[in-house]
C-alpha cells in the first residue's frame, strides 16, 4: 500500500503535488483551529463574565459566612424571653396581626401586610427572638397585600432554638 502510494506521488506532475500540499496544509490548519484555537478563544471571550459571576458568588458567600458567624455568637434566649420579643416585634411591625403561644410554638395571623413589611418584620422575628418557621401559608389579596398563618418554633427553655 505504501509503494503504491509512493508510485502515485512520483506520477503526479509538480502542480498536483503542490495543489495536494496546500489541500493538507489548508486541512492541517483547519483541524488545529477547530480542536486547538476555536475553544481557547471562546474561554478567552468569555473569562470576564465569568469572572464576574464567580465574584458576585464569592461575595454573597461571604456574606452568608458572616451572618453564620454572628448567628453562632448571639446570647441564646429563654423561652420567655423570645416570646416577649416576638409580641413586641409584631406590635411594632403588623399591629393587626394576632401571635398566639402553645408550648414551644407560636402562631401568627396577619392579614393586609406588605411584602416588605412581612420580609422585615420575618428576619427580625429570626434575629431578635431566635425563632424558626415550621408552617406557613400566605396568600396574595386582589390589592397586592399579603394575608395568611405561621407557626414558628420558640428556643427551648435552656436557650437552644
Amino acid at each position: 500500500m505504501k509503494r503504491k502510494l509512493s508510485e502515485r506521488w512520483q506520477a503526479l506532475s509538480p502542480r498536483e503535488k503542490t495543489g495536494l500540499q496546500a489541500a493538507l496544509l489548508l486541512l492541517l490548519i483547519a483541524l488545529v483551529w477547530s480542536v486547538f484555537l476555536k475553544p481557547s478563544l471562546a474561554v478567552w471571550q468569555n473569562h470576564a463574565k465569568e469572572w464576574t459571576a464567580l465574584e458576585q458568588q464569592r461575595q454573597q458567600m461571604a456574606a452568608l459566612q458572616s451572618q453564620a458567624q454572628a448567628l453562632q455568637k448571639r446570647t441564646p434566649l429563654s423561652r420567655e424571653e423570645a416570646l416577649k420579643s416576638l409580641q413586641a416585634l409584631t406590635r411594632s411591625a403588623m399591629p393587626s396581626a394576632q401571635v398566639a403561644a402553645q408550648n414551644e410554638r407560636v402562631s401568627v395571623s396577619f392579614k393586609a401586610a406588605s411584602a416588605t413589611v412581612l420580609a422585615s418584620w420575618l428576619q427580625s422575628a429570626r434575629e431578635n427572638a431566635q425563632v424558626r418557621v415550621v408552617d406557613a401559608q400566605w396568600q396574595r389579596t386582589p390589592e397586592g397585600l399579603w394575608e395568611g398563618a405561621m407557626v414558628l418554633k420558640l428556643p427551648s427553655r435552656n436557650g437552644q432554638p
